[in-house]
């Protein structure tokens, strides 16, 4: 649990709740927005955005309300609600997202438009059931992801083009994808020598060319390596003022069921060699016209050794 979460979750229990009204609370007064949390009077944990201009209309979370209303100052409130109070973790940790993704807005500027999108993709996370922790296997391939997206895309294009082509939160054959070229990551255990491949789309190279990137990941206990929520700490100091970036990384993290929680401050992985292959001719796979009619969605393991003959330069260090 991050120290911005348990501090918002003390000072949320810290509120007495008064009899005759809501009590509120300015959460950070360096923060550009004005943003309070708050306690009803019959004690429901409340998180307020002051704002100059209307929000739109916003369906509720599951077991957030989200109501908005003109004050009789001429701005605006966006007020999430919590109604169930078991669940002040996750809704802690919304409200620490909304908070962190607005810190780089002008101070004095609108936050409605950014806070809306964010809670849009909260409501995906929590309506599929998102709020439950990702699997150890789930955590390595993320990991393989970020740290290509690091080593080689950023460097390669930059944060805004490099984020763009992260396709695979969102449904895409590859991970990587741009109009002439798709890269697909998998991750490896340092003793393994095969690959779990998802589909007959996965290595079909039919509409681009393929890059096959295989990265060793070994689990460590000597501190070495990187956590997955330092890794996602790292590539967002990167992304720096480049909100556009940042703001398309954590709706791919938010697809993905990803949100920052102490659970992942472990294990910890460290990247060894990475092997890339071009993925043509007689590459060994299954694609979609080797398959009779009415099959579909194949999953299959591929040897690794039989993938040499393809192998091509790596143009970056994972290590």
């Amino acid at each position: 649990m991050s120290s911005m979460m348990k501090k918002i979750e003390a000072r949320w229990q810290a509120l007495e709740p008064a009899p005759d009204k809501p009590i509120f609370q300015l959460l950070d007064a360096e923060h550009p927005l004005r943003l309070y949390i708050g306690r009803e009077m019959t004690g429901e944990y409340l998180f307020l955005l002051v704002d100059p201009e209307q929000p739109p209309k916003l369906k509720g979370l599951r077991s957030v309300r989200i109501s908005t209303f003109e004050r009789g100052d001429g701005q605006w409130s966006l007020l999430l609600s919590l109604k169930q109070a078991e669940l002040a973790g996750v809704f802690a940790l919304l409200c620490e997202d909304l908070v962190e993704s607005s810190r780089h807005l002008a101070r004095g500027s609108s936050g409605v438009n950014l806070l809306s999108r964010r809670l849009a993709n909260w409501r995906l996370l929590m309506e599929e059931g998102g709020s439950g922790l990702l699997t150890t296997s789930e955590v390595r391939g993320l990991i393989g992801e970020l740290l290509v997206l690091d080593s080689y895309f950023m460097d390669l294009m930059g944060p805004v083009a490099a984020v763009k082509m992260w396709r695979g939160p969102f449904g895409a054959a590859q991970d990587f994808q741009r109009v002439d070229e798709a890269w697909e990551v998998k991750t490896i255990h340092p003793d393994s020598t095969f690959i779990q491949i998802a589909s007959e789309s996965q290595l079909d190279n039919e509409p681009r060319p393929i890059k096959l990137i295989i990265l060793s990941l070994a689990e460590v206990s000597d501190g070495s390596g990187y956590s997955l929520n330092e890794l996602v700490a790292r590539l967002k100091a990167r992304m720096g003022h480049f909100s556009e970036a940042r703001e398309a990384f954590d709706e791919g993290l938010v697809a993905l069921g990803y949100m920052n929680r102490s659970d992942y401050d472990s294990p910890r992985f460290k990247p060894g060699k990475a092997r890339t292959y071009q993925v043509h001719g007689n590459f060994p796979r299954i694609v979609a016209k080797d398959l009779n009619k009415g099959v579909t969605e194949v999953r299959y393991k591929l040897q690794l050794d039989t993938c040499a003959p393809f192998e091509i330069e790596t143009p970056f260090a994972a290590e």
